[in-house]
């Protein structure tokens, strides 16, 4: 484990193919310091905002004790002082299966449709903590976004003068649904990895970036975008077979899982996600489809949101010849599509696009004007806080 951090470290801030000199030089160890000290910076105050409006919302009695029982599954959060309103006021909707995991294993149930590795760091990290799984499941995902961030920063800097790095982190802030990053969910281990996983590859450490691909792959399905971006950037620099095989990692992560669930004898995961959430694989449109227009707007804006710069952050990739960009792009967004409901097409796709990088980037270059970052960052604050309450409460979110 401490050769793998080693080499991730040495690959991430090595030089990057076909960057110039004065880019090269933010390989040294000041511009690496500083990402660190960025992505730590942003964390604590993003994470200290949240806490102090969760405790707001906790102590003004809109948050209530007893909430959301029925739905727990046995577990009994604390319901007054600062465990309450820290750590176990984050128990909701997906970590209760998570937290299932940790402290029951997987069983035939919905539990199994729920990618292992997330899970299994979260029951490691708890057990330093007397077997705290909720804590642990926690501090797994915070240690993920500070990674993430400091990956987000690194490869804004490398990309050159283009966009600069704290606009791009900032993007990623007003992201409607980013507060998820900062919960007990999966999706800031599969940013990391896959930032890992790319800059790995950037960096001609096809091994380094198989192992990245492949454990994001047992993180979550949607990982399986990262293959795009990775197929598409090796076929450009013309690389080697490793790099080709590297590309596959995420494949090879969905496929074992799978693979698994059908050796435990689990019911087929196409039948669970329909039974339990209504879901199906593939495209349905029909007359219910259209006639739910309107809760699309209302319930479901932040998926539409999503789905509006997704799809922008597609043709500004389009536009400037980085198809393999585009192409990650359009995965992360295709991917949910075509596993949500017909009576609501779009499930999902605000928190799922949280993987989607180039739309951070993009989102950066459409606000560079003073006016337009005031606008951005306005209303994404707005949004993240009012989704973060409303998940608190035990509002659906995506």
């Amino acid at each position: 484990m401490v050769r793998l951090c080693r080499a991730l470290a040495r690959s991430v801030y090595a030089p990057v193919n076909g960057i110039p000199e004065k880019q090269a030089q933010m390989t040294q160890p000041h511009p690496a310091r500083n990402s660190i000290l960025r992505g730590l910076s942003l964390w604590g105050i993003w994470r200290v905002a949240l806490s102090l409006w969760g405790c707001a919302l906790w102590r003004i009695g809109l948050i209530l004790p007893d909430a959301g029982r029925g739905w727990l599954y046995g577990f009994r959060p604390a319901v007054e002082g600062v465990r309450a309103w820290l750590v176990d006021l984050w128990l909701r909707w997906d970590t209760i299966h998570y937290l299932r995991i940790v402290s029951e294993g997987y069983g035939p149930d919905e539990r199994s449709v729920y990618f292992p590795l997330y899970p299994m760091l979260g029951r490691t990290v708890g057990a330093l903590f007397g077997g705290d799984g909720l804590l642990g499941l926690l501090l797994v995902g915070n240690l993920a976004a500070v990674g993430a961030f400091t990956l987000l920063d690194r490869l804004a800097r490398v990309e050159g003068r283009q966009v600069e790095s704290r606009l791009v982190l900032r993007s990623l802030v007003c992201w409607p649904t980013s507060f998820l990053l900062l919960a007990a969910y999966p999706h800031a281990v599969v940013l990391f990895l896959c930032l890992a996983a790319y800059l790995a590859l950037r960096g001609e450490k096809p091994w380094l970036a198989l192992v990245c691909g492949l454990a994001a792959g047992l993180t979550h399905s949607t990982a399986l975008a990262l293959m795009a971006l990775l197929i598409v950037d090796v076929w450009q620099a013309r690389m080697r077979w490793p790099s080709y095989l590297a590309a596959f990692g995420p494949v090879f992560g969905v496929a074992g899982f799978m693979a698994w669930r059908a050796y435990a004898g689990f019911p087929s995961m196409g039948e669970l996600i329909s039974e339990v959430w209504g879901r199906t694989i593939g495209v349905e449109i029909g007359l219910q489809g259209v006639m739910t227009a309107s809760t699309w707007l209302l319930r479901g804006w932040p998926n539409l949101l999503a789905l509006l710069l997704g799809g922008g952050a597609v043709v500004w990739s389009l536009r400037r010849q980085r198809f393999d960009w585009a192409s990650f792009q359009a995965a992360v967004l295709l991917i949910p599509i075509l596993a949500a409901p017909s009576f609501e097409p779009l499930a999902g796709l605000a928190r799922y696009a949280l993987i989607g990088f180039p739309a951070f980037f993009t989102v950066s270059r459409w606000t560079a004007s003073r006016w337009a970052r005031l606008t951005c960052v306005t209303i994404g604050i707005a949004a993240n806080l009012y989704l973060c309450g409303l998940f608190l409460m035990w509002g659906f979110v995506g």
